[in-house]
């Protein structure tokens, strides 16, 4: 039997190799077990921001980019509208509106404007005429203090940013 040898930059290429497919592959594995490990649920996530709305409920922003609707202790995951090919995307500058829903901008592959009402996420899209959308329900006088909160929140925070740049 004759035997190979190989020169000392072979042999370190090869060994190299060697160490680099596994740890590879162990990257892929973690990458794939993250993808697949469960959030977090409400009682243990962290959260971002609360959007105050104008019937009294509230949208809280948690940092693993997930949005829950809530209303007095209760809160639900806000997920698109059933039947619907669009998927919830990280939603970013989210309004209140006096109607009670909000409207939130995303940056995602979905990106554009969505339309949040409650638990239920819609991406909004352009239309030939509003004439047939529904009329516009009766406001309170209530619903605009919720709308002054949230529009004062976000000049305070625009000029903590000015300030502290």
């Amino acid at each position: 039997m004759k035997t190979i040898f190989l020169n000392k930059s072979s042999r370190a290429f090869l060994i190299l190799v060697c160490i680099a497919f596994p740890a590879c592959n162990s990257k892929k594995q973690s990458a794939l077990s993250n993808a697949s490990k469960p959030l977090p649920p409400f009682n243990r996530a962290g959260f971002l921001e609360i959007i105050p709305m104008s019937d009294g409920s509230a949208y809280a922003k948690a940092f693993d980019s997930r949005l829950w609707y809530l209303r007095g202790n209760n809160a639900v995951l806000v997920t698109a509208r059933a039947g619907t090919s669009h998927k919830l995307p990280e939603l970013s500058e989210i309004t209140a509106v006096l109607d009670g829903g909000a409207y939130a901008i995303s940056s995602d592959e979905n990106s554009g404007l969505w339309y949040l009402h409650a638990e239920v996420g819609e991406k909004v899209t352009e239309v030939s005429s509003l004439a047939n959308s529904s009329t516009p329900r009766e406001i309170s006088d209530r619903a605009f203090y919720a709308l002054y909160l949230s529009e004062h929140k976000k000049r305070k925070d625009a000029e903590h940013r000015i300030d502290k740049p």
